[in-house]
């Protein structure tokens, strides 16, 4: 099979956690937006591609649900950001059955002609007006960079 290249796929690949939250229903945290970390896509060889993984874990009343809004916003400097753009719009991902749920939602997302920094907000929304709680945390897997390797140089890995 010429011109098949064995690569260490993990090697190409880089996952950077953007912001975590923890909501009470009709309290803190609750419908509330957070901003998440910038990155600066040339530290990581300008990936033109990510995965956005939002994983989350949530104590619901029957009937009461969960929903959760992402966002991704471009920069060219790290300080002046454009409009958001939306990856979802609130959706509700779990309905209550008085227990706990984990879950998670996966979105791709081209970085392909973007600008050199992006960042992934979001919003957790519980419909109760209380007693439920959910904590969420929002990352990304980068791929499709232009170096062998997507984690910085001054990463220790075993």
């Amino acid at each position: 099979m010429s011109g098949l290249v064995a690569k260490n796929v993990g090697s190409s690949l880089g996952f950077l956690a953007c912001g975590a939250s923890h909501a009470t229903a009709a309290g803190t945290g609750d419908a509330t937006a957070v901003t998440g970390d910038s990155i600066d896509r040339s530290t990581y060889g300008m990936p033109l591609s990510a995965l956005v993984v939002a994983q989350y874990r949530t104590s619901l009343t029957a009937a009461k649900t969960y929903s959760l809004a992402l966002e991704v916003q471009y920069s060219s400097d790290g300080s002046n950001w454009d409009t958001a753009v939306a990856i979802l719009e609130s959706t509700a991902l779990k309905t209550g059955a008085a227990t706990d749920f984990d879950g998670e939602y996966v979105a791709e997302l081209s970085l392909e002609s973007r600008k050199r920094y992006f960042r992934i907000n979001f919003t957790p929304d519980l419909s109760h007006t209380s007693t439920d709680v959910a904590i969420t945390s929002v990352g990304v897997v980068l791929g499709g960079g232009w170096k062998d390797s997507l984690l910085p140089t001054n990463d220790v890995t075993q």
